[in-house]
């Protein structure tokens, strides 16, 4: 009986050590996309001095939440969440598609689409993680994956 209670023990205790569970990752809150906004030949239009003013940048998504209220960083690289300041969650077991817009302003309004198209799903650790992960600027499809982490960065051409 011994020699059975031991191993049993060893087996359980290398189950729970290799639950790699984070309890302070939450999808909806932490979840953001990093991006650039460049011209055809390569120039950052939203860097300080650039094209487009850096306070004038606003990510609105479809209820007309704003969920990037700006400025843009003087690196020119934004990061929005998109879940994290509104009362919306990501929703779970069904393919989703959304919409958010860029509004950027330089002698007028200017304003791009982002289309999300992703599924989530509850893990072994019972948090949400995404099973794949479409990203499209204007309708051109710039980034997808089938594991999406908590963020990724693309490079955006207008």
């Amino acid at each position: 009986m011994k020699k059975l209670i031991l191993p049993l023990i060893i087996t359980i205790l290398v189950s729970l050590s290799s639950c790699k569970c984070n309890e302070d990752f939450d999808l909806d809150r932490d979840f953001f996309i990093w991006f650039e906004l460049h011209d055809e030949s390569g120039t950052n239009l939203l860097k300080i001095t650039s094209y487009y003013h850096p306070d004038s940048v606003k990510i609105y998504d479809n209820d007309s939440n704003l969920v990037y209220p700006g400025p843009v960083p003087g690196g020119g690289r934004v990061a929005f969440y998109p879940y994290k300041n509104v009362d919306k969650e990501i929703p779970l077991d069904q393919d989703v598609t959304e919409y958010f817009y860029l509004h950027l302003v330089e002698q007028g309004l200017d304003i791009d689409t982002f289309k999300l198209e992703y599924r989530a799903i509850l893990d072994d650790c019972n948090e949400k993680e995404f099973t794949y992960l479409n990203f499209y600027y204007n309708e051109k499809l710039v980034y997808e994956s089938q594991n999406p982490r908590n963020f990724f960065f693309v490079e955006l051409v207008k």
